[in-house]
């Protein structure tokens, strides 16, 4: 059964101008948004004879479809009553367009009015970001945080997390947008296993972000997360002496400097492998 939707008026006035009083007006009709259905394949229906001017009788009218835009189809008039049924192909928050006669049988006379029908969206008390207009569910990429060493190669479920009940009914695909160059390669599968490998000298302590986005096939819906990946060093804590040791910050082995040694005429003296010298 279809769902009869409100309508309002959005003009031109009801009554006929004062410049032809005997002149045939009819207004044209808007279905709101809230009193409307989804966009997802719903049946409504409206009454055109809901706003009809009170000087006109209900037998001595014929409503009969023009045309219609995107985002209604099987749009038809039975005894007044306008059926439709939505279509998922108009950008949230547009009104479809459908052009109807109105014809006054008595006299003959017709014209033309437009009916805007709205699509209710179900995101509007929504505080997710992605959210699907026809549920009201949400599509939330996963942020992860995690440490990692030097040279690993890796793999994270990216759908573990993340919210994917906006999709329903639709196609999910993954993509990679950005890496860091401390990240040597990173890629994304279409079950969203993130597959990634870090470089043997990265950057330490800061967060190296990998960024990927979920698509959705249903409303062109994308979400946006990230996989952030940490390289402590791992010489914070060790006591070594910095003149004569060396500290690798991605084992925390300490090794000794290696040294040259130099005679000039200042003596003998030592240059470490750090370039530190050191006179006798």
């Amino acid at each position: 059964m279809a769902n009869r939707c409100t309508c309002v008026i959005y003009g031109p006035p009801v009554n006929p101008p004062d410049s032809c009083p005997s002149c045939f007006a009819y207004p044209n009709l808007m279905v709101l948004m809230e009193d409307s259905v989804t966009a997802c394949g719903e049946d409504g229906s409206v009454d055109l004879l809901e706003q009809k001017p009170s000087s006109y009788s209900d037998d001595d009218l014929l409503f009969t479809v023009s045309s219609h835009g995107k985002g209604v189809t099987d749009v038809l008039i039975t005894e007044n009553i306008m059926s439709f049924t939505s279509v998922p192909e108009l950008p949230v928050n547009q009104y479809a367009n459908v052009n109807v006669k109105v014809k006054k049988i008595s006299t003959g006379e017709s014209r033309f009015i437009n009916i805007k029908i709205g699509q209710k969206n179900e995101c509007v008390n929504s505080t997710c970001a992605t959210c699907n207009p026809c549920t009201g569910n949400c599509l939330t990429a996963v942020t992860k945080n995690i440490n990692s060493t030097c040279g690993a190669s890796s793999t994270s479920d990216m759908k573990v997390g993340s919210v994917l009940t906006g999709c329903t009914g639709g196609t999910l695909t993954y993509n990679i947008v950005s890496k860091p160059s401390s990240i040597t390669s990173a890629t994304i599968s279409s079950l969203g296993i993130l597959s990634y490998s870090i470089s043997s000298a990265p950057l330490f302590g800061v967060v190296l972000p990998i960024k990927y986005e979920i698509h959705c096939s249903l409303w062109g819906l994308v979400s946006t997360g990230f996989l952030n990946i940490t390289i402590p060093d791992a010489c914070i804590g060790v006591v070594y002496d910095s003149l004569t040791e060396v500290c690798d910050k991605c084992t925390g082995t300490v090794t000794d400097m290696e040294t040259d040694l130099e005679i000039s005429k200042a003596g003998v003296g030592f240059v470490n492998s750090g370039g530190v010298s050191f006179n006798q």
